[in-house]
């Protein structure tokens, strides 16, 4: 007897970059609200770096992943999908690509209006975009709050998807998994 093959499994790049990505984001959207709350001091400048130099990071990982993408270096949609999962599976994951996409520039912008540089871990800066004008930072840093939220709900939705295929056992979380 032949077992039908179950949905195709991604390559080790774009489970590494999945998985980092995720890992960023965890750390990412604490840091942002701690950053708000610290007064200036030494601290708040090292998560604040860190914090800018790790959204630097989403943003090159996920462009990375949509030119994998674009070259048709992803597997299909799993076969087991409804068409109503296709679709809420294409809408969550173009919101989160679009959402670290916008909410990294939009942080970068907000770091440039407030007056300072954008450092990767110190290695190198990214260019400056705009003049420091505080007034504008705080409402850029407002839309990098909102892409934060959002960026939040889209997780939150794609990880509740990821638990009910677990619970299915229809091979699609598996896809994702390193090492499998």
């Amino acid at each position: 007897m032949i077992e039908a093959p179950g949905p195709q499994k991604y390559s080790a790049l774009p489970i590494a970059i999945h998985w980092i990505v995720a890992v960023c984001i965890v750390g990412l959207v604490p840091a942002g609200f701690l950053i708000s709350r610290l007064d200036e001091s030494p601290v708040q400048e090292m998560v604040s770096a860190t914090h800018q130099a790790v959204g630097i990071l989403v943003l090159f990982l996920t462009l990375l992943r949509l030119a994998l993408r674009a070259a048709g270096r992803m597997p299909r949609p799993a076969s087991v999908l409804t068409p109503f999962e296709r679709a809420t599976s294409r809408v969550t994951h173009f919101s989160l690509y679009a959402l670290l996409i916008v909410g990294s520039l939009i942080g970068w912008l907000g770091v440039n209006a407030y007056g300072e540089d954008v450092s990767f871990f110190g290695l190198f800066k990214l260019p400056t975009l705009f003049a420091k004008d505080e007034a504008l930072s705080d409402q850029i840093f407002a839309l990098h709050l909102a892409c934060a939220i959002l960026i939040v709900l889209a997780v939150v939705a794609h990880v509740v998807a990821a638990f009910v295929h677990n619970m299915r056992d229809d091979g699609v979380m598996e896809r994702m998994l390193p090492g499998r």
